[in-house]
């Protein structure tokens, strides 16, 4: 059994009071770790998809899939 939504609702509440209490460094600098994680779960995804890419076969498909992203952002 999943969780009620009135548990979901209470997380969802304790996150934006504490996205209000954080200063405006803590949010620039959150924005950057985000950016991050992003990163490497794109990278995790890739190696996923070819677990024998190297490294530099990784970042060159990384690279290809942000292509394709601003191609289709500027579509828009």
């Amino acid at each position: 059994m999943g969780p009620t939504q009135e548990l979901i609702d209470e997380l969802y509440v304790d996150k934006v009071l504490a996205a209000r209490q954080r200063t405006f460094e803590q949010k620039f600098l959150a924005g950057g770790e985000l950016h991050e994680a992003v990163i490497e779960r794109m990278k995790m995804g890739i190696l996923m998809q070819n677990p024998n890419a190297t490294e530099e076969e990784v970042a060159a498909e990384l690279s290809r899939r942000y292509a394709i992203a601003r191609i289709l952002e500027n579509r828009e």
